[in-house]
């Protein structure tokens, strides 16, 4: 992650000065953004060196249940423009889903070990 990311800040530090900003709050705004994801990709690829690449992929999809619950919620406390509202039965088909999906990731480990 850190070689790939050198290489990457390296090459764009190259077109920084025509296709860059010169504004701080453009800098200051990004930070944060580019800091979680640094820190993101540093910690899925250590998932992936320690459960390996399949099953940290597997894993990634317990992320649907996460997201549906969170985009119940937001849409539920008026961020319409992050989650737009949906009708009852929509939120259960989705959770449904997310639910199999997560019962899938469950079976799989099981059968592995």
């Amino acid at each position: 992650t850190l070689l790939c990311y050198a290489i990457c800040g390296a090459l764009s530090a190259c077109l920084l000065p025509w296709m860059g900003s010169r504004q701080a709050g453009d800098w200051l705004g990004a930070a944060p953004f580019a800091g979680a994801w640094l820190t993101a990709m540093m910690l899925l690829f250590s998932c992936f060196g320690t459960v390996g690449v399949l099953y940290g992929n597997i894993l990634q999809s317990t992320r649907g249940l996460i997201s549906v619950i969170m985009g119940a919620v937001l849409a539920r406390y008026g961020f319409g423009h992050l989650e737009k509202a949906a009708p009852t039965h929509v939120y259960a088909r989705r959770l449904a889903v997310a639910t199999l999906i997560l019962a899938a990731v469950v079976l799989y480990a099981l059968g592995g070990s």
